[in-house]
């Protein structure tokens, strides 16, 4: 299975002591897990499809050895990270991508919010030819999957699988946690392995993934990546990553130890596991 790590070739670095700089192929995506470990809500990064040459980097994808997209740079207010004020959030998030979208014209992304959490959308890129036009992405796309007794992740194998058909390039469904441990953070040890879901109708991806990580037991957060084709030998395909948030935890020691969020939209869930001995 292909997994794009959005946090390959990625340098963080200190512009002033109030801000950071971060560089690499995916920033805004490094952006988006840097603002969830801390604010402690999902911040979903999608891409468009690269097509013209200036975006792409045909330095490769190390992992894939394939083009990617090129490197930008997106600017991260330590103040942001330190504000635990939830109406705040979508300010912050704005003012970052604008500073963003401002070093990037014509590419253009923009920061939704929705009951599950914040999304860094595109919404604007150069087409093949390099004329910047409005953009989508290929969860904009309308879909449907059939009604059917499937695994939560046989749910979103089945929802990338749709989105391939409708897309005409192959999308893959990834996840930080493969198989089943994806299916337990979705539901209890406890609960049937197979549930029944669908879509009514025909509706965009992105409501449709929604509307299945309503069902789980565990905030889980997306990322869509997409790498563009390589003359000659990989054609252009995206990569759905979905997994639980990673949280950014305070020590006694002043520094924070990733933890991963479990079972926090449960009410009748086993109990947390308990903490490592010290």
């Amino acid at each position: 299975m292909r997994v794009i790590c959005s946090f390959l070739l990625v340098a963080v670095l200190p512009v002033w002591s109030q801000s950071e700089r971060i560089t690499g192929p995916r920033a805004l995506g490094i952006l988006a897990d840097r603002l969830q470990a801390a604010w402690a809500r999902p911040v979903t990064y999608e891409e468009p499809l690269w097509v013209h040459l200036s975006d792409i980097s045909t330095e490769g994808d190390p992992v894939l050895h394939t083009n990617g997209p090129r490197f930008r740079t997106v600017t991260l207010p330590v103040a942001a990270l330190a504000n635990r004020d939830k109406v705040r959030h979508v300010a912050h998030a704005r003012e970052i991508v604008a500073g963003f979208n401002r070093d990037n014209a014509p590419l253009e992304f923009a920061v939704t919010e929705s009951k599950w959490g914040l999304h860094l959308i595109p919404v604007r890129n150069k087409d093949r030819n390099g004329v910047p036009q409005a953009t989508t992405t290929v969860l904009d796309d309308l879909v449907v999957v059939p009604v059917e007794n499937r695994s939560p992740f046989g749910h979103l194998t089945a929802l990338a699988q749709a989105l391939s058909r409708k897309a005409g390039l192959h999308v893959a469904a990834s996840t930080a946690v493969q198989g089943f441990a994806f299916d337990n953070l979705f539901a209890p040890a406890d609960s049937p392995h197979q549930i029944a879901w669908g879509t009514a109708g025909s509706v965009k991806g992105r409501d449709a993934l929604l509307d299945l990580l309503q069902r789980s037991a565990t905030t889980y957060s997306w990322r869509l990546n997409c790498q563009p084709a390589t003359a000659g030998s990989t054609a252009a395909f995206c990569v759905l990553n979905v997994g639980p948030i990673r949280l950014d935890v305070g020590a006694a020691n002043g520094q924070s130890t990733p933890k991963i969020l479990e079972w926090d939209r449960c009410v009748r869930c086993k109990p947390l596991r308990p903490p490592p001995p010290r």
